[in-house]
């Protein structure tokens, strides 16, 4: 896009990155606020308890850390925001609009770890809120005892209260247990991987050091001067110099400038496999053997015949010369041997001419012509043997041997893994020049023959005259002819060193072909690799995900079997310092602890962290002693109904109490029964409602005691009473009965006014209590809240999460309770019968373990179960409808209102 008429590349990358640090970060410091608070945490402690560190100047508390994590969570937040751009945003293009797409699709939307991060602040404001409100770190307030029991099994002690819980915990550990060990299933794989890796790249590295050498034989390391800064190589390179082994100090040879002094240049561009190790795929696990390619500009300066030559910039020395330079060195003597001889060739051809003229100023013109015919071909056959020189430019054969030649040191093309080719050409130019240099030195050895049998018959036809000369020139020929021969020798020797060269370049061009190939197979192995990886690191962090999710289930599961213990024993709250100090133990707890081959938690020893399965054990062993000892598998059930009109308000049966019954159930009408703090707080509520819902709304306490019924009245005749010898008597099933419920007056011939099913609410909202089992005189107190655990798992609806949300009840209702979510009571329908016989015929077994002895229940009748007309039916209900306005009652009031409770009781000892 265009910036300040500039283009700029704008890819979002840098803000997502931010974006994804941020989340990370503020999910951080959600753990270390729990991790802060489980440490400080004490059962039975003060509310805030480690809100604030004791050191000031560190400032360690979890409302510290919960201030730090969850300002920078809002900064990184705002600033992540301002960053990307929003998700309807286009961008003005530098060829215009744009939108971009796939992976580079980069905005608010798109990027989910903005959501992540306001997700993460939720939850530390939940966190953090929660321990302010007297929760502990498991979320759960010390109130919490669990009832989400099944009724099966209790009254007959097969299947108790903590069992059923322990059960739980039992279970929830070992699904812990087993994701963890698929955890470590996928971690052990992932270190073997790791050494399985390294072993590898210990043996590719022990490779590539052998290719180097092998390298550095061939080729020789680079100039000292062409390491660095300014050169080709980075530095410290310490390889071989694939560039530039061509390069050399030619002075040092005596060659003419034509071979040493740079005219021209031309450039390349070439790419460059980075060699193994160069670059890293994943910090700490997979080093790459990369075909990534580096982009190379490399100039060459040549000489006038085509050589390359080493610039004078480039200083130092070779650290140690390779074989293609040695070979090159020979290379280069042997041309110098080539020249000196065609020095010597010329002159003795100059000698040759020199003595035929001389013997053609006194001999027949005829011998004379036929002898410089025969020189004419003679040097004909010269040029064609040695028509150019290699430090000269003497005709077309030698520069293309040249052009050939200099393609060899094209160093270049070796990356591109192509000077093998190219110099092969030069090869086969050599194989060309030497049979012809076979041929031609035949003719000229026959030439050179019968010039010296001209001269032998021109002595012996001339005599004397011309003796001297045609010695001279017989002896000119001869050294001639050896002259020839040495050229000859010095030609083929220089060809074998350039064949010589072309061998050592090919074979170093097979080794960089057998190391590429050895790093292709590597790319291969390890790509697969980097892919095991990623999968074995995905899944091992999924499982640990899990793992942590499945354990703070279990460690919830584990503290409710603990107050379900306690509830059920009463060992831990008769125990003021123990008690706290095992459920601290449940808090702190980190470890899974010992499992068993059946998944059954064991006792672990007395160092370090016992964890969870240590807890869960010591309570099953004692259970196994408690159970039996407390009478828990052998309760005592009863069923009994309890009179209101006569066991709680002592008004006397018969007509004439029905006048203050009547008074004293209106004292209980209650306009608007939604209005009701406990009805908001513990009641499901029905629907749909109308705004104003009367009821009645009657509270009593239950006690057991030694001469006082249920209701902690002194017993009298008629009244009921449970058995104070029994430390605990908890309900099974609870119903309520209506006595004279739409009953008719004698001849009345009117419908009955009321529903033929009313329903109700009995809620205990005060202190279970029950008696020491050991101690029958003392009497312990649970002041019980029935909490509900949140899913480990959100998958529909988030209502679910909400602290004690609906559609009526709209402020919290206790400071320390506030933030959690209870278990709600539904309404059940009351008995219109009679009687019941021995059994409870309306039974809800919603009460399932409560103790029967309680400072305070609540029992709401709703009008709007009794009839549409909720005024109407109300009255109705107590005191009756005189439908003809005779003065006499045609529907008679409920005369009465009675609980039933089946119970079970356990006799401690």
């Amino acid at each position: 896009m265009n910036l300040a008429d500039l283009p700029v590349n704008v890819d979002y990358d840098d803000e997502s990155r931010f974006a994804q640090a941020a989340a990370a970060l503020t999910k951080a410091g959600v753990d270390i606020v729990d991790r802060t608070a489980r440490k400080v945490w004490a059962e039975g402690g003060a509310g805030g308890a480690g809100y604030l560190d004791e050191d000031a100047n560190r400032a360690f508390g979890y409302g510290e850390w919960g201030t730090r994590a969850g300002l920078g969570a809002f900064y990184n937040w705002a600033v992540a925001n301002s960053i990307l751009p929003p998700a309807t945003a286009s961008a003005n293009g530098i060829e215009g609009e744009w939108a971009d797409a796939g992976l580079l699709n980069i905005h608010r939307g798109s990027v989910h770890e903005l959501a992540a991060l306001a997700a993460h602040h939720r939850v530390l404001q939940q966190k953090v809120d929660r321990l302010d409100q007297g929760l502990n770190p498991l979320g759960f307030s010390e109130r919490a005892i669990p009832f989400d029991i099944s009724a099966q099994g209790i009254e007959e002690g097969s299947s108790s209260h903590f069992e059923q819980i322990y059960e739980r915990a039992a279970t929830a550990l070992r699904n812990a247990g087993r994701i963890l060990e698929r955890a470590q299933t996928y971690g052990h794989a992932l270190r073997q991987l790791q050494d399985i890796e390294e072993s590898y790249e210990d043996s590719l590295a022990s490779q590539e050091r052998g290719y180097n050498d092998q390298l550095i034989a061939i080729f020789g390391y680079p100039y000292e001067g062409d390491i660095g800064v300014s050169g080709t190589y980075a530095q410290g390179y310490d390889g071989p110099d694939l560039f530039h082994y061509m390069w050399m100090d030619l002075q040092q040879f005596g060659l003419p400038e034509a071979m040493t002094e740079a005219v021209y240049s031309n450039t390349l561009y070439i790419a460059e496999e980075k060699p193994y190790g160069d670059e890293i795929f994943d910090p700490g696990t997979i080093h790459a053997v990369t075909n990534s390619q580096a982009i190379y500009k490399l100039t060459y300066w040549r000489s006038a015949n085509g050589m390359v030559v080493k610039p004078d910039t480039v200083t130092g020395t070779r650290r140690a010369a390779g074989r293609i330079q040695m070979a090159y060195i020979d290379l280069i003597q042997a041309q110098v041997e080539v020249n000196n001889r065609q020095e010597w060739l010329e002159r003795t051809d100059a000698a040759v001419q020199e003595a035929i003229a001389a013997f053609g100023s006194t001999a027949p013109r005829e011998t004379y012509d036929r002898l410089m015919r025969k020189l004419t071909v003679l040097r004909r056959l010269e040029a064609a043997n040695f028509s150019f020189k290699l430090l000269g430019t003497i005709g077309d054969g030698g520069a293309e041997f040249m052009d050939g030649l200099a393609s060899v040191w094209d160093a270049g093309l070796f990356a591109g893994a192509k000077a093998g080719f190219v110099g092969l050409e030069a090869i086969f130019l050599g194989v060309k020049f030497g049979a012809q240099l076979i041929s031609e030195t035949l003719e000229f050895k026959k030439t050179l023959i019968e010039m010296k049998a001209e001269m032998e018959a021109a002595k012996e036809a001339y005599g004397e005259t011309v003796e001297t000369m045609c010695n001279e020139a017989i002896a000119a020929m001869d050294r001639h002819a050896q002259a020839f021969y040495d050229m000859n020798n010095a030609w083929a020797a220089m060809l074998e060193a350039a064949e010589n060269i072309e061998t050592i370049v090919a074979e170093g061009q097979r080794l960089l072909e057998a190391r590429e190939q050895t790093r292709l197979q590597a790319v291969g192995q390890l790509t697969q690799a980097r892919y095991n990886d990623m999968f074995f690191r995905l899944n091992r962090n999924e499982s640990l995900t899990r793992y942590s999710t499945a354990f703070d289930l279990a460690q919830q599961y584990t503290w409710l079997a603990a107050r379900a213990y306690d509830y059920e024993t009463g060992r831990l709250t008769a125990d003021a310092e123990a008690g706290p100090d095992f459920l601290g133990q449940i808090v702190a707890a980190r470890t899974i602890g010992p499992l068993d081959a059946d998944g059954q938690p064991g006792l672990a020893g007395e160092s370090g962290d016992p964890g969870l399965a240590d807890i869960l054990a010591r309570m099953a062993a004692n259970w196994q002693v408690l159970k039996p000892r407390l009478g828990i598998n052998n309760p005592q059930p009863y069923t009994t109904w309890f009179s209101l009109r006569h066991g709680l308000f002592r008004i006397v049966p018969g007509g004439q109490g029905d006048a203050a019954w009547s008074t004293e159930l209106s004292k209980h009408w209650v306009a608007n029964i939604l209005d009701l703090p406990e009805f908001k707080r513990y009641c499901l509520e029905f629907n749909p409602a109308q705004t104003q819902e009367p009821g009645l709304v009657i509270p009593f306490a239950t006690t057991i005691e030694a001469g006082k019924n249920l209701f902690g009245r002194d017993l009298a005749g008629g009244d009921s009473a449970y058995d104070s010898t029994y430390f605990a008597t908890k309900i099974a099933a609870a119903g309520v009965r209506f006595i004279d419920y739409n009953a008719l007056a004698e001849g009345a011939t009117i419908p009955p006014q009321l529903s033929q099913t009313p329903v109700v609410y009995l809620m205990p909202l005060g202190t279970d209590r029950m008696r020491d089992p050991g101690r029958l005189a003392t009497v312990l107190d649970y002041p019980v809240l029935d909490q509900v655990m949140q899913p480990p798992f959100v998958i529909g609806s988030q209502s679910l999460e909400s602290a004690d949300w609906s559609t009526i009840y709209n402020n919290l209702v206790g400071a320390s309770d506030g933030t959690i979510t209870l278990r709600r009571y539904p309404s059940f329908r009351a008995s219109i019968f009679e009687s019941d016989g021995p059994d409870i015929r309306e039974a809800s077994k919603r009460l399932v373990g409560r103790s029967v002895w309680n400072t305070r229940w609540v029992l709401v009748i709703p009008a709007a179960a009794l009839g549409a007309d909720r005024e109407a039916a109300l009255t109705t209900f107590i005191r009756g409808r005189d439908a003809n306005r005779d003065g006499h009652l045609d529907q008679l009031p409920v005369r009465d209102i009675q609980i039933g409770l089946r119970t079970y009781s356990n006799s401690g000892n």
